[in-house]
């Protein structure tokens, strides 16, 4: 569908949830990746407050315990439905991590660095150095993980104004084999500076099939070709499954 879920499992058994999709359909994808008796999660990331984004995270609340939510803080409190999710998060009880500034976690041999938000954005909701009206999209938690010498790049809903802060102050930072396309492939997103800073081996778009957004762009699909990556879509090729190794990354479908 057209939302965001991306599912990460380590092999010491730790595990997290980036974003939760529009809704119920998160659980059912899940249950293709988890253990069915499997009822805990470690980790539930929400890069920021678009439906798209943490609709499904209510349901995942009610089905899982979670121990840590991780989020900016950035909220819409007038939306009924980031009510009900607020509500829930609120009942769980889990460990709140509000990302502020640069905070990095260690899982078995991984590294998971937040790059962004590394100001409050509850104060201020803007890019710094931009005056352009805050825009939920660019509060998204940037976050890149590393196993060995492998490396993905997340970047929820970023949009260039984003994009080119983080290739202006992160630039050596960023590199990723993977990079986990901003937006479903938005034509306001995937800057030529940003995937070329970035240099994916592999890009994948989290997209839905027909949508009415007309996601993905052409105009992303060839900037990311031109960079040397290659693109793996939810709309054609349904879940994907990337395998981070000490050496290499894998990509396949489930």
């Amino acid at each position: 569908g057209q939302g965001d879920a991306t599912y990460v499992a380590w092999p010491n058994g730790t595990d997290m949830l980036i974003d939760c999709a529009r809704d119920t359909r998160v659980l059912s994808a899940l249950g293709r990746v988890m253990k069915p008796r499997d009822r805990i999660i470690d980790y539930l990331v929400v890069t920021h407050p678009d439906i798209d984004h943490y609709g499904g995270c209510t349901d995942v609340l009610k089905r899982f315990t979670v121990k840590h939510v991780v989020f900016t803080g950035y909220e819409k409190p007038s939306e009924m439905p980031w009510k009900f999710f607020w509500q829930t998060v609120e009942e769980e009880q889990a460990e709140y991590i509000q990302i502020r500034e640069r905070i990095r976690l260690s899982i078995g041999e991984s590294s998971i660095d937040f790059l962004y938000p590394d100001h409050d954005v509850t104060k201020d909701g803007k890019v710094p150095g931009y005056n352009k009206v805050e825009k939920d999209n660019n509060t998204s938690i940037i976050m890149r993980i590393q196993e060995g010498e492998s490396s993905v790049l997340l970047v929820g809903d970023a949009e260039q104004e984003l994009e080119q802060y983080l290739t202006d102050h992160y630039r050596t930072e960023i590199r990723s084999d993977i990079l986990k396309v901003s937006h479903h492939g938005s034509g306001g997103a995937s800057i030529t500076p940003f995937v070329e800073a970035v240099r994916p081996e592999y890009a994948v778009i989290s997209v839905g099939k027909e949508n009415t957004y007309g996601h993905p762009s052409r105009r992303v699909l060839k900037r990311l070709e031109r960079a040397g990556a290659e693109v793996w879509r939810t709309d054609e090729q349904g879940d994907i499954a990337a395998i981070l190794g000490k050496h290499d990354v894998i990509l396949e479908q489930i």
